[in-house]
């Protein structure tokens, strides 16, 4: 299984992606100001658009990240997040 990401997309800082994941457009992924690194991503993660995934959290697999959600803290296998900061709103 492969990596799908979409167009106009950023991904900065030490960033690692596990096989799986589907990224949708507008998302960014990177550093927060201080950081020297960023986020780790599980399998089969799905982020939404326009969603932010910043700092050295970790996205546990099987995630899902709503639309427009901001993750700064880490996110267990399999919970979905919506928000700004991301909480958790149910499990997959």
């Amino acid at each position: 299984m492969g990596l799908e990401i979409i167009t106009s997309t950023r991904i900065g800082g030490v960033t690692e992606i596990k096989s799986g994941c589907f990224i949708a457009p507008w998302v960014s992924i990177g550093l927060m100001a201080g950081d020297v690194l960023g986020p780790t991503i599980g399998h089969g993660v799905f982020v939404g658009t326009g969603a932010k995934v910043l700092g050295p959290v970790t996205v546990g697999d099987g995630a899902v990240i709503a639309a427009h959600a901001m993750v700064i803290r880490d996110v267990p296998e399999g919970a979905k997040v919506a928000g700004i900061p991301a909480k958790p709103v149910g499990t997959t």
